[in-house]
């Protein structure tokens, strides 16, 4: 499994390279932007959305926790759930802008600037994370 190391923890830490150490740098940036995306979430009273994005979150940083080896598979998930959620946010930016979506609830001015910002965003930030976590992980690989 991805998040909890149900096998004893018996999943194969890569010992880092000077590069890996330097992509671990941008993951790390990646997760903590990811963190902003979730608290926009969970602003705009998109509570599922949010709870489900931070355990996502949890898997990108038990993957690079470890100084002394990263998991390679761990990185190769979050860079597959990146992925999953760049799709769903961009259809969900479509039927945003189409008028089509509807918020489960009543929103104030500024949770709904929120949400705005947080569903057109996100679907950027899905993709460039993506991109940087799957590079990141065949830079293991290799090194593999």
């Amino acid at each position: 499994m991805c998040l909890f190391p149900i096998d004893g923890y018996q999943q194969m830490l890569i010992p880092p390279s000077d590069r890996a150490r330097k992509q671990a740098g941008y993951m790390k940036i990646v997760i903590y932007v990811h963190l902003v995306v979730i608290t926009g979430f969970l602003l705009s009273a998109l509570y599922v959305d949010g709870v489900v994005d931070l355990l996502g979150a949890l898997i990108g940083y038990m993957a690079i926790r470890n100084s002394r080896g990263y998991n390679f598979q761990q990185v190769l998930c979050y860079s597959i759930y990146l992925g999953m959620d760049c799709f769903w946010s961009l259809i969900r930016s479509v039927l945003f802008l189409a008028g089509l979506s509807r918020n489960q609830m009543p929103l104030k001015k500024w949770q709904y600037h929120i949400y705005v910002c947080t569903i057109l965003g996100s679907g950027f930030f899905y993709a460039i994370g993506c991109v940087r976590f799957y590079s990141s992980s065949t830079c293991l690989t290799e090194e593999f």
